[in-house]
């Protein structure tokens, strides 16, 4: 049975009543074993039907196939891509899953092609669009087709195609641009011929000496920290990053720089300075220096990405950083550290590190304190000496 077919049933519908009454929490909800299989889809429709004027998943973007758990996009990243249209375009999206890119394009596209080889993913994608706009889904054509064939045959060439290839094919979370299906060298060719605006999505985790031999630029998108994406497009003048925090969108488009100046004054200059760390898509992306030149800030050492700065940066600039500002610093001796924190009477601390030879569990240990408290210390090293820095962190309103 599939998964639309069971909603409709009698018992699939007794069900989805009482996800109504959990709210959409699964773990509220009591179920058979063969009724948790269909649970994660019914949770899904909640979301999408329940969350008022977007009608989009927000706190839930998976659902159950029979292929196993289907991953969704982001929302409030598709909506933002979607935004990138022209209202009128036709496009053509392909292997686009549940229909999440889909969604977010409806209301301003022309018409749209979406093209997967898994009719389930079709159909679903269909059910969605019907159940939610179903103004617009006379603007739809779904093709259960192979998209290479697909673009192969493309006679008029699209406004506007979005491609978000299946990952299935690898075994680690490292994911060669040849493991996709359809693999993206063989995108690459076809895509340009078929439209002038492409885009591939592509897991955070693919390996990134792999990208930079590709025709067409980066794209790096961040939410909450992570890096969520990326993806190559012919959309941008040059790399860039994009952090997408509900709503707001904000964009780091400067041009890569290799190399930034390094910290070489003594340890008792870090008293009063500040602490960045670099937000992991940045670091991923290789957006290191470049960023410290944008915040006039130095690197602990060369091959780091610990930024010092003598002020705070910008609201905006905060985005892709993480502050702290540094109370006092410490050259990092056993004994010394164990003697300062026990004459200052600190039994609990939270103890951070980057670049340093001992884990958080180890220094604890050796300074018989337990992790947490308001005291932060965060130990690192500073050219080519240990050092401990006590610092406070910076909170941006």
């Amino acid at each position: 049975m599939d998964w639309i077919a069971y909603y409709s049933s009698k018992e699939g519908q007794a069900l989805y009543q009482d996800v109504i009454l959990a709210k959409g929490n699964i773990l509220k909800i009591t179920c058979t074993p063969k009724e948790r299989l269909f649970l994660p889809f019914l949770v899904t429709l909640y979301q999408l039907r329940e969350h008022g004027t977007d009608k989009i998943p927000m706190a839930h973007d998976m659902l159950m196939t029979r292929r196993g758990y289907e991953q969704a996009t982001d929302y409030w990243i598709a909506r933002w891509k979607g935004s990138l249209l022209h209202s009128g375009s036709r496009i053509l999206i392909g292997c686009g899953g549940i229909g999440m890119e889909l969604l977010t394009v409806l209301e301003s596209a022309a018409s749209v092609d979406v093209v997967d080889l898994d009719a389930e993913m079709c159909a679903i994608a269909q059910y969605n669009v019907e159940q939610l706009f179903p103004e617009h889904a006379h603007k739809v054509t779904y093709h259960t087709q192979d998209l290479l064939e697909f673009l192969t045959n493309v006679a008029v060439p699209y406004d506007y195609i979005l491609v978000d290839p299946d990952r299935r094919e690898g075994d680690s979370r490292r994911i060669s641009i040849d493991q996709y299906s359809p693999a993206v060298p063989q995108l690459m060719e076809l895509l340009p011929k078929a439209s002038k605006q492409w885009m591939i999505k592509l897991s955070p985790m693919v390996p990134m000496e792999e990208l930079h031999g590709l025709e067409g630029n980066l794209l790096f998108i961040e939410g909450d920290g992570s890096l969520k994406e990326i993806v190559v497009t012919s959309l941008l003048q040059q790399w860039s990053m994009v952090s997408v925090v509900e709503k707001n969108v904000y964009i780091f488009d400067r041009p890569r720089v290799i190399g930034a100046p390094v910290f070489l004054g003594a340890l008792s200059e870090l008293g009063g300075k500040y602490l960045m760390i670099p937000t992991a898509a940045m670091r991923r992306a290789g957006y290191v220096d470049t960023l410290a030149n944008v915040i006039g800030a130095q690197k602990t050492q060369y091959a780091t990405s610990l930024l010092l700065t003598d002020q705070l940066p910008t609201k905006e600039q905060s985005i892709w950083l993480e502050s702290y500002h540094i109370l006092d610093a410490h050259p990092f001796h056993k004994k010394n550290i164990k003697s300062l924190l026990k004459q200052r009477g600190i039994s609990k601390a939270v103890v951070k590190k980057r670049d340093f030879p001992m884990e958080p569990e180890e220094i604890l240990r050796m300074c018989k304190i337990k992790q947490g408290g308001t005291h932060i210390f965060f130990f690192t090293t500073l050219g080519e000496d240990l050092v401990m820095l006590e610092v406070e962190r910076v909170i941006f309103q």
